[in-house]
């Protein structure tokens, strides 16, 4: 991982009290979550890009879309 790609998911975990799920070399992905626990989006990265899936939930844990 380069270092905008580090200096970028510590603003996202450490401003934005977004999760990080490690995936392995370059990818990860970052999700928010609901006041009750139920995940918000998560969306999947690499190289510091997005790439993968991206996905919404409705509050109550119901997918909204997903691209």
């Amino acid at each position: 991982m380069n270092w905008e790609t580090i200096k970028l998911i510590y603003y996202y975990v450490l401003v934005h009290n977004y999760k990080i799920e490690y995936l392995g070399k370059d990818e990860y992905a970052l999700q928010s979550y609901y006041q009750n626990g139920q995940k918000i989006w998560r969306d999947e990265y690499k190289d510091g890009l997005w790439n993968g899936k991206c996905m919404r939930w409705f509050e109550n844990g119901q997918i909204n879309w997903t691209a």
